[in-house]
């Protein structure tokens, strides 16, 4: 049997077109990225979509999984992810090296974003996500690695 050396999607592009819907064509040729696109779409809208041929649902307790240093954008570099209440929300931390600036991202149902306050232990901050799960978080000389994260909805 012949192994092929096929890159997966980063984490970064997977997120991106969960949450648009988008279409990439490296997910007709990679089953892998194809299981994380269609586990992560039904986490988002929390139902089952209608699945492509040759697809197969995704398992509820889905991780994204971690991709090597070399399948990740050279601009960005992932920090931190916390997973809470049981995988339905997903707190990711991104540094954007160009801007030198930490970005965080909530992975989740879209109609809490704006009832959500996050808060790291450490930081004096609160934080919520605008309409597309997105919170500037600050310099990324901050250390966010040992961080506690704790979510207050106030919906």
């Amino acid at each position: 049997m012949t192994e092929q050396n096929i890159s997966h999607l980063s984490e970064l592009r997977l997120v991106q077109i969960a949450r648009s819907g988008e279409d990439d064509p490296h997910l007709y040729e990679c089953a892998f990225c194809r299981e994380q696109y269609v586990a992560l779409r039904e986490m988002l809208l929390g139902a089952p979509q209608e699945q492509r041929a040759g697809t197969h649902p995704g398992d509820s307790s889905f991780r994204l999984a971690a991709q090597s240093e070399a399948d990740t954008d050279e601009d960005q570099r992932w920090r931190q992810t916390w997973y809470l209440e049981d995988g339905a929300l997903v707190i990711r931390v991104i540094e954007e090296t160009e801007k030198q600036r930490l970005t965080g991202f909530c992975i989740g149902d879209p109609e809490r974003y704006a009832a959500l306050r996050i808060r790291f232990s450490g930081l004096q901050d609160v934080f919520t996500p605008d309409a597309q799960g997105r919170f500037d978080i600050g310099p990324s000389s901050i250390e966010i690695e040992p961080m506690r994260v704790d979510i207050e909805d106030r919906g």
